[in-house]
């Protein structure tokens, strides 16, 4: 299963942190994280986080 979260993470190095940190708690997961993405019909842009798991 993948699940996509839109988020206002401000830059790159807050990204990994937050991937770090979800890793510790759900090692099996595999997390991708995406900086400033425009999302169509959003004013300003914003992060992409991806997990995605066998559950």
């Amino acid at each position: 299963m993948i699940e996509v979260f839109i988020t206002n993470t401000p830059n790159q190095m807050s990204g990994n942190q937050m991937i770090k940190c979800l890793k510790i708690s759900f090692s099996d997961l595999k997390i991708d994280f995406d900086i400033e993405t425009p999302i169509a019909n959003y004013p300003c842009d914003h992060s992409i986080l991806r997990v995605e798991g066998a559950n």
